[in-house]
């Protein structure tokens, strides 16, 4: 890591990796300027907490892949180039709760997930705020706020099984 200027930054492409492991909590922490990569990755991690974080320009705010049972809570995340949120391979029992989603390429980009929660949550000035794509068996965004996401406020692509949406505009 280099630390020198402010800014962590690796070569693999994250600010902090949980690759493969359990019952981990990320509370309270700033990610700002992550560079080319993801400010958090998660990797067949089960059980992740992620608490209160504010994230700022990443490539991906925090990307999920084949991990079991992620809640978001609380947190601010903002700025980053592709998503604010992704979620993605085999990855389950995600829930994403009172956060801010805005100024993003996508807020949530799900591709080939199950069981996605995305509720009262302020989700606003992204491209899309959430985008379904692939394979997603159910989902359910309830009680968030949208404001002026660019293209669409949801955008599904037809091929999830058991979408449940009710919100504000």
């Amino acid at each position: 890591f280099n630390n020198d200027d402010g800014v962590l930054y690796d070569s693999e492409g994250y600010a902090i990796l949980i690759n493969g492991a359990s019952n981990v909590i990320i509370r309270n922490c700033t990610f700002s300027n992550s560079g080319y990569g993801d400010a958090i990755r998660l990797i067949n991690a089960k059980n992740i907490q992620i608490n209160n974080v504010t994230i700022d320009n990443a490539i991906h705010g925090i990307n999920i892949i084949d991990s079991a049972k992620t809640t978001i809570t609380g947190s601010y995340i903002s700025n980053n180039k592709v998503s604010g949120v992704s979620v993605a391979g085999t990855s389950k029992d995600t829930k994403v709760t009172y956060c801010n989603v805005t100024h993003n390429g996508v807020g949530f980009n799900l591709t080939s997930s199950n069981n996605v929660y995305i509720l009262s949550n302020y989700i606003a000035y992204n491209y899309h705020g959430v985008y379904v794509n692939c394979n997603v068996t159910k989902i359910e965004i309830k009680g968030n706020f949208f404001n002026q996401n660019t293209m669409y406020e949801v955008l599904n692509d037809y091929r999830v099984r058991n979408l449940i949406s009710s919100n504000k505009k």
